[in-house]
């Protein structure tokens, strides 16, 4: 088999992999919002089949505008112009979740509340370095 038709096959079964997880993490949110005994459990089962929804939208548009598929550094901020708005939003919503995992006494909003936290950091972090390593290529 000729390598470049090799390594385009595989790049699209990640991609098909990589939708097929999205995909999953929006139906088992609307299995588990149909069976939520709490409020957050709710909002959060419907929160992630928004979200799965808003990155298959995406996918599509980027599609049509001929853009290649979306990737895990496509969600960073890679500037330091925009680098000091986005931190201190990740950094407000990171405390409101926080304080949203505070208020529940266990269950699924304490746990999405320490989740909401722990990405709003990963996502500071990762754009952190995203920033530095676009300054270095330069």
């Amino acid at each position: 088999m000729d390598p470049a038709a090799n390594q385009e096959f595989w790049r699209g079964v990640r991609l098909a992999v990589r939708r097929a997880i999205v995909v999953v993490v929006g139906l088992t949110g609307l299995v588990g919002a149909s069976g939520a005994a709490d409020p957050a459990g709710y909002h959060c089962g419907l929160g992630a089949f928004v979200a799965a929804c808003l990155i298959l939208f995406l996918e599509i548009k980027r599609h049509f505008d001929g853009l290649p598929p979306l990737a895990p550094g496509d969600l960073l901020i890679d500037d330091f112009g925009t680098l000091w708005v986005g931190l201190p939003l990740l950094g407000v919503f990171g405390i409101a979740c926080l304080f949203v995992a505070a208020g529940q006494q266990g269950g699924t909003g304490y746990y999405a509340g320490l989740g909401g936290a722990i990405a709003a950091f990963l996502m500071a972090l990762g754009s952190i370095k995203a920033c530095f390593d676009r300054a270095e290529s330069v």
